[in-house]
């Protein structure tokens, strides 16, 4: 198992993905702009709590409603749609999300979202459908302990322990060879919106660098937005840049000097859609000229279901945690992206990951395969609920294949 380096000390160009063009099937309604009307109608499974982010390009400020229909023979309808942003305050373009909590009823469900703009409206239709036998949501609680590594089929002694604070919160990460500590990851909490992180070596003691966070943090998801970091006689500040229509972070810069902000160091995220980013870029100024160095991209098949977190394998072992497991794995990871500090994060699990730095290019192909749900122990333990194997190259040249086991508690 790789050592995970943060992000800041990595230098990453990235490429950027290509977008598919919807222009076919867009409509105009006057004041507002729908990129796709196919994705005016949707329908989600009864355990699918996310629908088809809509592109929206709106004259000016606009606001929207939902309608939800009663369920069944209730009299009184239950709130459990929400569309994200819920207005604009200005003209522009904007990614709606639509947002739904799980349907454990056995009956289906509608709502209709309703945008205004000026003197035009657009309604997009959502069902939600019944939840089915085979689509039952498992009923205990897990939580991430551990990612073992295996050589063939023996534990190699080298593995990543996970701990959690009472709010459900990521408080450390702790990197193994043997018994022996090789590096420990620490988060500390104070309210919602600060977070102070260290970084200790073999010793657990001594800070090899601390950074102290702003921003929003939870169980379900993190945004930072400003942070200073300590290492040795080093300090510098990072600003971090998010679009102004949903949670896709789009760079952040390091500087030394908080008076001036000049910069010596950006990193650039370049995302599909406002969904998916395929590609990160990292640049940073050498003698008055920015420098690409390092590139690492990422290949999703969408039409694969292992690889959608949205989906009853993964969320039955990681619920609505923010931590991407398949990234702590990838060259050179970045313990914030891969931990889910970054605001929105992928839907889907990368199969192929490309890490390429000057004439060096290597490939990271990932396949995962979940234990049987019906194999989960009713009591309380711990369990391999995924199995991820990753095959590497590097330049051409094949360089083996390792397997990671991916082990949950069960509360």
């Amino acid at each position: 198992m790789k050592p995970v380096r943060l992000l800041f000390l990595l230098l990453t160009l990235g490429m950027t993905a290509a977008c598919n063009s919807n222009e076919e099937h867009s409509g105009d309604f006057g004041d507002i702009r729908v990129s796709d009307t196919r994705l005016l109608e949707q329908v989600l499974s009864a355990n699918q709590t996310e629908g088809e982010t809509l592109l929206i390009t709106t004259s000016g400020a606009w606001s929207s409603s939902i309608t939800h229909a009663a369920q069944g023979s209730q009299k009184d309808s239950e709130e459990w749609l929400e569309l994200v942003p819920d207005h604009g305050d200005a003209a522009g373009e904007y990614s709606l999300r639509i947002l739904a909590q799980a349907n454990e009823s056995g009956s289906p469900r509608h709502a209709t979202i309703r945008i205004l703009c000026g003197a035009s409206s657009v309604e997009i239709s959502v069902t939600q459908t019944e939840l089915l036998q085979e689509d039952s949501p498992v009923t205990h609680r897990t939580t991430l302990h551990s990612i073992v590594e295996y050589d063939g089929n023996e534990k190699s002694g080298r593995h990543m322990d996970f701990a959690f604070d009472e709010q459900g919160r990521l408080s450390a990460v702790t990197q193994y060879d043997g018994e022996a500590v090789e590096r420990a990851h620490r988060f500390v909490y104070t309210g919602e919106t600060q977070m102070r992180y260290t970084l200790t070596g073999p010793d657990g003691q001594t800070p090899v660098r601390t950074m102290e966070f702003e921003g929003t943090f939870s169980k379900t998801g993190n945004k930072v937005k400003t942070a200073r970091c300590v290492e040795g006689d080093t300090e510098y500040n990072l600003d971090y840049q998010y679009n102004n229509y949903d949670e896709n972070l789009l760079k952040f810069i390091v500087y030394t000097d908080p008076e001036t902000k000049e910069e010596f160091r950006r990193d650039y995220y370049n995302w599909n859609n406002g969904l998916l980013p395929y590609c990160q870029t990292v640049q940073w100024r050498l003698n008055d000229d920015w420098t690409s160095e390092k590139s690492q991209s990422y290949l999703m098949d969408e039409e694969d279901p292992s690889v959608n977190k949205e989906n009853l394998p993964y969320t039955s072992l990681l619920g609505e945690s923010p931590i991407d497991i398949a990234l702590l794995l990838v060259e050179d990871a970045d313990i914030f992206h891969a931990c889910g500090f970054y605001g929105k994060t992928n839907l889907y699990l990368p199969y192929e990951v490309i890490t390429e730095q000057g004439t060096n290019r290597s490939v990271q192909r990932f396949t995962y395969a979940y234990e049987d749900l019906e194999n989960i122990p009713a009591t309380a333990g711990e369990y391999e609920g995924l199995r991820i194997t990753v095959q590497e190259s590097e330049n051409g040249i094949p360089l083996g294949t390792k397997s990671y086991g991916v082990n949950v508690r069960i509360d």
